[in-house]
């Protein structure tokens, strides 16, 4: 019993830590910061007109695409502050609808209950609900003047407050201290319903009381904004002005405003310089530095630098970029391309080394481990018989073949006169069908129709593998891979009803038994009947047995075919499969005489359909 229960014990702990982990988990993932962007406003001063009310809604939706979607930013401790505030009031407002109810609920008693003992009684609990709720609005009036202290530095901590005896006392029986405000924390930067062309609407009166009003504060925070780009256009003919302002939520703080003037035909310009300025403050920091050791020096002479898609120019060997999670794409012509996806942060410089590999340009032979009747393709074009030899041809990048083997599958169906045997038109007898249709097939016959069914395998050939002029051999089988998965997937299910089927009987003679056995040592049951049992557990035992295997192994054949659907990797041929490649040579050679011995007559489309027609 003491090692069960020290199991038991190790068990209930080994779930504690899982479910601690998976919590803190949650908790060290980032958290979203949700930007979004509204329609510009044209100033007063400058005509309105329906080209310039589309210009106000184009240009924030370029600045949110120039923006990196990819970036982390760094709160601020007033963010975290107004967040607590925010939290705290609507906090209050709940607090305070469940005040109201309960005071209602306190005084229609007097309504309900005709007995004073039991009125006063009911009153009495009610009232302690009520004064529970109002506990806890004075409790969040509490954190709030505590938040504002910290805010304004002028807090005293309440253990200052006590004398020593209480603060002795306090020693022996410590409390956990409730964070209000949370600390500083990295973010992920999403766009507003996860596409830069949604803008943030809000109704006509929300928006004329202006973006400081308690209503504009609450439809952008219920909509989960944390930052919102705000911006005001002003024309000049060819010319457009246009100051923009990025606040941030709850509490609509400014964290920068920029104004650009640009052409009207380059707005994606504007965008650009725009979102330049607004990056470092969306981030929350001063950006960091990439620097590039590029090798060899012919191809670090002629390199180009992508980050996130964007090409970017190099100073000193380095560039400059927001903090967060970058794609970053090293290419130079003649030579491979490198691309690397890391976070940058925490750090204000960043080495990134690419070594480039020339890219060699060639061909390599391609032969199938199991040839079969069919065509071999490399890059959607068609490069041998998959019989003998491909030949495909490579520049450096990674090649996706596709093997294409067809089928004939035979589908009877009944012939037109049998239809017509079958249903009789009008005037027509259906023994006068019968003498006409003399010499023909009876009406349960059916006529052939064969037709061709493309069963396809992927291989693949890695850059590793790829040099000139080498033969190369993959173990592509083109199969028909949904009805292969399918068949498998049925017979694996099988395998597991039998299995679980089997274990009722198992169990079940395995506890008559336990119940026999231990009955013949006290004399209730003979010998005879102890033996049937244990030849009826082993009978189960092996049909469990059996049945277990059956499911595995059906278990490993589903697998296999769920896999089929991968494409096979082309490697160097072995010393063993080096016949394979002879063999497809020789085919080769042997298909190349045939050819030239047998010239293929090349006949109109006329001269085909005449000679059809015979």
């Amino acid at each position: 019993m003491t090692i069960w229960s020290s199991l038991g014990r190790l068990k209930t702990r080994f779930l504690l830590l899982c479910v601690i982990a998976f919590c803190a988990g949650g908790k060290l993932c980032a958290e979203e910061w949700v930007l979004a962007a509204r329609k510009f406003t044209v100033e007063k001063s400058s005509s309105s007109s329906q080209a310039r009310e589309d210009i106000a809604e184009k240009l924030p939706q370029l600045i949110l695409e120039q923006l990196s979607q990819n970036a982390v930013r760094l709160t601020t401790e007033t963010e975290m502050i107004n967040r607590a505030l925010e939290s705290l009031r609507t906090e209050r407002q709940s607090l305070l609808l469940q005040l109201s109810a309960e005071v209602k609920k306190r005084d229609s008693l007097v309504l309900q209950e005709d007995n004073p003992k039991s009125l006063q009684k009911k009153i009495k609990a009610q009232e302690k609900a009520v004064q529970a709720v109002q506990q806890k609005i004075d409790d969040n009036l509490k954190n709030v003047e505590e938040i504002r202290a910290k805010a304004d530095g002028s807090f005293v901590p309440d253990e200052k407050k006590k004398d020593f005896f209480q603060m002795v006392a306090s020693w022996f029986s410590p409390k956990k201290e409730k964070t209000l405000v949370s600390a500083v924390q990295y973010e992920d930067v999403s766009l507003y319903q996860n596409d830069s062309e949604k803008l943030f609407s809000v109704d006509e009166s929300i928006a004329r009381e202006g973006v400081e009003s308690r209503v504009f504060k609450n439809a952008v925070s219920s909509a989960g904004i944390r930052g919102l780009i705000l911006g005001n256009l002003r024309f000049f003919g060819n010319y457009v002005s246009v100051t923009v302002d990025l606040r941030i939520f709850p509490g609509a703080e400014s964290a920068g405003v920029v104004t650009e003037v640009g052409a009207l035909d380059n707005l994606v310009g504007i965008a650009s310089n725009v979102a330049q300025y607004l990056s470092p403050l969306l981030v929350n920091s001063s950006g960091i530095m990439m620097y590039f050791y590029i090798t060899p020096a012919e191809a670090a002479e002629n390199a180009r630098i992508y980050v996130d898609g964007v090409i970017s120019p190099l100073k000193d060997n380095g560039l400059f970029a927001a903090a967060g999670t970058h794609t970053v794409e090293v290419s130079s012509e003649g030579y491979t391309t490198q691309i690397v996806t890391a976070v940058f942060k925490d750090s204000p410089a960043f080495f990134v080394q690419a070594a480039l590999d020339p890219v060699q340009e060639g061909d390599v032979n391609l032969v199938l481990k199991n040839p079969v009747e069919g065509t071999l393709f490399a890059n959607a074009m068609a490069v041998g018989n998959a019989m003998g030899v491909g030949t495909v041809h490579i520049n450096g990048k990674s090649v996706i073949g596709q093997v294409v083997r067809p089928v004939r599958i035979a589908e009877e169906e009944k012939s037109e006169q049998n239809e017509n045997a079958e249903n009789p038109q009008d005037g027509e007898s259906e023994s006068e069908i019968t003498e006409d249709g003399a010499g023909q097939k009876k009406d349960d016959e059916r006529a052939t129709e064969v037709k061709e069914k493309m069963l396809t395998a992927f291989y693949y050939i890695p850059f590793n593998a790829m040099e000139p002029g080498k033969t190369l051999i993959a173990d592509a089988k083109p199969v028909d891979a949904v009805s292969l998965i399918d068949s498998r997937r049925r017979w694996s299910y099988i395998g597991y009803t039998v299995f679980i089927m089997s274990l009722p009987p198992l169990f079940y003679t395995i506890g008559g038994f336990n119940n026999a056995y231990r009955g013949y040592y006290t004399g209730g049951v003979k010998l005879s009947e102890v033996q049937g049992w244990n030849v009826a557990r082993w009978v189960a035992t092996g049909f469990t047995v059996l049945a277990g295997g059956f499911f595995i192994f059906e278990l490993v054949r589903y697998l296999r075919a769920a896999s089929s659907v991968l494409p096979a990797n082309a490697r160097s041929v072995r010393e063993r499969e080096i016949p394979i490649v002879e063999s497809a040579k020789s085919w080769m050679e042997q298909t190349d005489e045939q050819a030239a011995e047998n010239p293929v007559e090349v006949k109109t489309q006329e001269e085909a359909q005449s000679e059809n027609s015979k």
